[in-house]
C-alpha cells in the first residue's frame, strides 16, 4: 500500500510553490498524493441572490475549486496521482482535519503563507491549527524551499540519551521512520544543551536505527540551524498542551520557520 499525503493548499502563490517542493519529494517514491482545498461563499453574498441562484453559486465555486485542482494533479507523475476533495466549509483548518482523518493520511503537507520577505515570515491560523491538531504527521513547506534529496531526518527531543526518550514520543517517531523509509533517509535524535561540559558534537550508540547526537548551542534555534542543509529535514515532537502553551510552543516553532527556508515535520502527540 502506497503512502498517502494529504496537501492542502488555498491556491495562493506560496501554496503552489510549496507545492513544487512537493513534486520533487514524491517523484518516483511510493507516495500517493491527493490534495484538497476548502472553499468558502461569503454569506453577504449568499443573502443577496434568491435561493435557486445560491445553489448555482455554490456549485460555480466547486466548480472553479475542482478545476483549480485537477490542474495540480495533472503536475503530479501517473504514479502519485491521489483523489482530489473540493470542500465547501468555512474553518478550514478543522476541515481538512476531518477529511485527513476520514481518507486515513499517513501525513498532511501544507505551505508556509509569506510575502516573500524573511521579515514577514509568518504561520497562519489554518497551519497553527492543523499541525496542533493532527492525527498524523505534518509537512510544513515554506514558499522558498528548495528540493535536494533529503537523506536526513533530525528529530528535536529533549530526552537526554536513547532511554530517555518517553514511550509516546518513541511511538511517534515510528510515524516518522515510517516517512524516512519511504523517501529512504535516515533518522538522528538531537538533543541540545547549553552545558559548556557538552561536547560539540558526541554520537551515541544506535538503537532503533535512531542515531543520537549531543549537540552545545545557548538556543534550540542555534542549535539546528548548525544541521541545515538541504539534505536535512527537521521535526520536533509538539505535545498536546492548553491553549497558551500550545501558543508559546508554536512561536518557538516559527521562531524557526523564520529563520530558515527548509520545511519542517511536526508530530503531534493527538495522532497516537
Amino acid at each position: 500500500m502506497k503512502y498517502k499525503v494529504l496537501f492542502t493548499t488555498d491556491f495562493s502563490k506560496a501554496s503552489l510553490q510549496s507545492f513544487q517542493y512537493l513534486l520533487s519529494l514524491v517523484d518516483s517514491k511510493s507516495i500517493l498524493v491527493d490534495i484538497a482545498h476548502v472553499y468558502h461563499v461569503p454569506i453577504a453574498s449568499l443573502n443577496t441572490l434568491p435561493p435557486e441562484a445560491v445553489t448555482i453559486t455554490i456549485n460555480q465555486y466547486k466548480a472553479d475549486s475542482m478545476a483549480q485542482l485537477q490542474a495540480l494533479r495533472n503536475q503530479l507523475p501517473e504514479s502519485n496521482r491521489g483523489s482530489l476533495h473540493s470542500i465547501y466549509g468555512n474553518f478550514p483548518g478543522n476541515d481538512i482535519l476531518s477529511r485527513a482523518q476520514k481518507i486515513e493520511a499517513d501525513l498532511i503537507a501544507i505551505g508556509l503563507r509569506a510575502d516573500y520577505s524573511r521579515s514577514n515570515k509568518w504561520m497562519g491560523s489554518t497551519a497553527a491549527h492543523i499541525t496542533s491538531r493532527a492525527t498524523c504527521p505534518v509537512l510544513v513547506i515554506p514558499a522558498e524551499a528548495k528540493y535536494n534529496s533529503i537523506s536526513t531526518i533530525i528529530h528535536s527531543t529533549l530526552a537526554k540519551h536513547q532511554l530517555a526518550i518517553s514511550t509516546v514520543e518513541h511511538q511517534l517517531l515510528k510515524q516518522l521512520k515510517n516517512f524516512a523509509q519511504v523517501i529512504e533517509a535516515e533518522v538522528a535524535l538531537i538533543n541540545i544543551e547549553n552545558s559548556e561540559y557538552l561536547d560539540l558534537h558526541h554520537y551515541e550508540d544506535q538503537q532503533d536505527s535512531f542515531k543520537f547526537i549531543k549537540h552545545f548551542a545557548e538556543t534550540l534555534e542555534e542549535g539546528l540551524s548548525h544541521f541545515e542543509s538541504d539534505q536535512v529535514l527537521i521535526s520536533f515532537f509538539q505535545k498536546d498542551r492548553g491553549f497558551w502553551s500550545r501558543m508559546f510552543h508554536l512561536s518557538n516553532i516559527q521562531s524557526m520557520l523564520y529563520k530558515t527556508e527548509h520545511p519542517l515535520i511536526i508530530l503531534p502527540e493527538a495522532s497516537l
